[in-house]
């Protein structure tokens, strides 16, 4: 949700999104191959006395936002935005405590009834407007007090966003002060401050982390990016597509990154998001590179290949956490090149070694055994080694998924995809996961160290090495 226009404060008018328009509509989406938008089909719903929506601008006391019945007679759609000047506001109380809904009128229009009638029409109809229990008791509240909740809920918003402006990146490399283990150690348990703070990123993206993250990874940093325009000539900055949401990760296994699916003002939806990840023991170097217009991360992945180099662009305010991202990966590198890698479990192993495979309705299909990947097509069968797979990405998308591996081969990187419907996510997901914790895997060359580690850490007692 978007902040409220600074001129609106101090006034009795708000902007409304529509959820549910009243009567017949027009149902549209985003058509992604030709980038415009396409109708998709006429929904006829009874009517209804208004239209059913959310206030732009204002959060409600469980902190989302505060739901809004607008009055009129002009025809809207879903995501339509009306600017509406408050007339009061209903109350509902249950035993759980008390709802709000605001009641406008839009502006310009004259088809609100007088305030007697709104106040009846409304009070009958709200609880089936907005979708409360029909146990709610419902009550009309004058414009006086209705004003009075838009100005908290404006200055709720306000407060969440400042925090919000603080506490935006985190590094959890070090126990906080104060917090200790269950075992009286001095590490932050059961969560990290990284962890805690992921509560402070869009709700969108508390989701994408659940879908991508293993349950027994921890959080080290994350620094999130707002859409901007990539730098180029300025008189083609109309022609620049803006850069969607993004979301740079790094936990104790891999180094993650998330935008949104569609590029921001494409729709007015959210349809899901892309994922590029590769295992922290995979990641040789790691750069820095700001200029006036843009920052930029430099990541040197390493495969059994050869290298592939990642870059990510940033505008230049983020020019500071990512440095701490750069300082952060580098921890991982060994000047020798002989970092000990991760020590696995033995039940963690074997838990992972099972045989895992999805198919599409397509007739694509993907099996991972051991470290193996064979991938078949319509046509063809590709097969692919682990260890030869620098980079991974996941497309979880209504409007499309994918899974697309990158594998360096010299200086070019080749990528295989195999793309399928978003019903059949979750097979895919698991193929996903698996070989995302198979990339962690120590390569050929390095095999010689990780069963020196075995067999020596258990004898002298040393504590697990981390970076």
């Amino acid at each position: 949700m978007n902040q409220a226009p600074k001129s609106d404060i101090s006034r009795d008018t708000a902007e409304v999104i529509v959820l549910r328009p009243r009567g017949t509509y027009n149902d549209v989406v985003f058509d992604e191959r030709y980038r415009m938008v396409r109708l998709k089909g006429v929904v006829r719903l009874s009517d209804s006395i208004a239209e059913v929506g959310e206030l732009r601008g204002a959060w409600g006391g469980n902190g989302e936002p505060f739901q809004a019945v607008v009055f009129t007679l002009l025809p809207t759609l879903p995501g339509c935005m009306v600017r509406g000047q408050v007339e009061g506001a209903v109350e509902g109380r249950t035993a759980e405590g008390a709802r709000y809904a605001l009641v406008l009128s839009a502006i310009g229009d004259t088809g609100t009834p007088p305030q007697e009638e709104l106040a009846t029409k409304v009070l009958g109809a709200a609880v089936a407007l907005l979708g409360w229990r029909s146990s709610t008791e419902v009550r009309w509240l004058e414009k006086r007090a209705a004003l009075e909740l838009l100005r908290e809920g404006r200055e709720r918003l306000a407060s969440d966003r400042a925090r919000r402006r603080v506490v935006r990146h985190g590094a959890a490399w070090r126990a906080q002060p104060g917090e200790r283990g269950r075992d009286g150690s001095d590490y932050a348990d059961p969560h990290s401050w990284a962890e805690r703070m992921v509560s402070s990123l869009p709700t969108r993206f508390e989701r994408y982390v659940a879908d991508e993250l293993l349950d027994e990874e921890r959080i080290l940093f994350f620094v999130e990016r707002p859409p901007f325009h990539p730098p180029g000539p300025r008189w083609g900055v109309f022609q620049r597509r803006r850069l969607p949401d993004g979301l740079l990760i790094v936990t104790d296994r891999q180094l993650l990154f998330l935008v949104d699916a569609l590029p921001p003002g494409a729709t007015m939806t959210n349809w899901g998001y892309i994922a590029r990840t590769t295992a922290v023991e995979r990641v040789q170097g790691a750069g820095v590179k700001a200029e006036p217009d843009r920052a930029v991360l430099h990541v040197q992945v390493e495969a059994q290949s050869g290298s592939e180099h990642l870059t990510i662009l940033f505008p230049p305010e983020c020019k500071d956490p990512l440095l701490e991202v750069e300082s952060l990966l580098r921890r991982f590198v060994s000047p020798e090149g002989a970092t000990v890698r991760r020590i696995y479990a033995d039940e963690e192993e074997a838990g992972y070694k099972d045989t895992a495979e999805a198919s599409s309705r397509a007739g694509s299909q993907v099996r991972l055994d051991g470290g193996e990947l064979a991938i078949r097509g319509s046509k063809d069968e590709v097969r692919l080694n682990a260890a030869s797979i620098s980079t991974v990405e996941f497309k979880h998308s209504l409007v499309g998924c994918r899974l697309k591996f990158f594998c360096p081969q010299g200086r070019q990187l080749v990528d295989t995809s195999i793309p399928f419907e978003y019903p059949e996510s979750p097979q895919f997901l698991a193929v996903y996961r698996r070989l995302r914790w198979l990339l962690g895997r120590p390569l050929a060359a390095e095999t010689a160290v990780i069963h020196a580690a075995r067999t020596i850490l258990p004898q002298t007692g040393a504590p697990t090495l981390r970076p």
